[in-house]
């Protein structure tokens, strides 16, 4: 009897971390797109990625979609709740890369969650950061050109 008492406390135990371990919606959009031209594309970065960010190699989500002039929506993304950072770029040509001139200033629209910019170059993670909670989140994203 005592170890079906350890057990029903051990279970009860694990719903209330089963319950926060669940996914929540982050809905993302992008703005400003100047063309109908190429696509926009979209990395989602845990904190596991802080070092890295932007061009970390693990993204808690990746998505292409087709570029439109004026505002994209980016997708619904069901993640763990917790701190993510996001960037975006309109790859206008195609290439799977965001084009720099000589100088290295990006020629291709560019933005970050967090309503950063970054100076000589990306934000960092925690400038960038949102948070999303068990309710979700909605991001909507500028471009720069």
């Amino acid at each position: 009897m005592h170890e079906n008492i350890i057990r029903m406390i051990g279970f009860a135990s694990v719903l209330p971390f089963s319950a926060m371990a669940s996914a929540a919606d982050l809905q993302v959009a992008v703005d400003g797109v100047r063309s109908d031209q190429g696509e926009v594309r979209i990395a989602i970065i845990g904190e596991n990625g802080k070092k890295d960010f932007p061009n970390a190699a693990e993204a808690a989500a990746r998505a292409i979609v087709p570029a439109h002039k004026g505002r994209v929506a980016a997708g619904s993304y069901d993640l763990p709740p917790g701190k993510y950072a996001i960037a975006v770029f309109h790859d206008e040509n195609g290439n799977g890369k965001l084009d720099s001139n000589l100088f290295g200033i990006p020629t291709e629209g560019y933005g970050f969650s967090g309503k950063t910019r970054g100076f000589m170059g990306p934000p960092s993670f925690d400038g960038a950061s949102i948070e999303i909670g068990d309710d979700g989140a909605r991001v909507l994203i500028p471009l720069t050109y």
